[in-house]
């Protein structure tokens, strides 16, 4: 019964959601600002042609169990966040095995700051607001 007891616990836990924020390059820095409220644009693609903004961090995401592709998206936008990004550009986002799931959402993409906002409209931009 306890090693029972044991190995759901590991499952459980292995199960768990998992945000990572890394360097862009081997041996480089993540680059952070003040963490704000506001919400970030995630992009799926790239920023319009113009667009001043300075590379933070790759940041990705995996959610612990099933669930929407929405909900990745949602923790880069939290993780971009917290190093005070504006906006999440180049996501992909996709449904993959995790233990005891079969179909977990996973993102990843990289954590952008807007150097001059007056240079994009990002509502005009194709993707979503967390």
């Amino acid at each position: 019964m306890r090693k029972l007891a044991i190995a759901i616990l590991v499952m459980l836990v292995a199960a768990c959601a998992e945000n990572t924020t890394m360097p862009v390059a081997d041996g480089g820095a993540v680059k952070t600002y003040p963490a704000h409220g506001r919400q970030v644009r995630v992009v799926r693609g790239e920023l319009p042609p113009g667009t001043e903004f300075e590379v933070l961090a790759k940041v990705k995401a995996i959610e612990g169990w099933y669930g929407e592709l929405a909900q990745a998206e949602r923790k880069l936008a939290e993780d971009g966040r917290a190093i005070g990004a504006d906006a999440i550009i180049q996501v992909k986002v996709w449904h993959a095995p995790r233990l005891g799931s079969w179909a977990a959402p996973h993102a990843e993409g990289v954590a952008v700051k807007i150097l001059k906002p007056d240079s994009v409209n990002l509502d005009a931009v194709p993707g979503n607001w967390y």
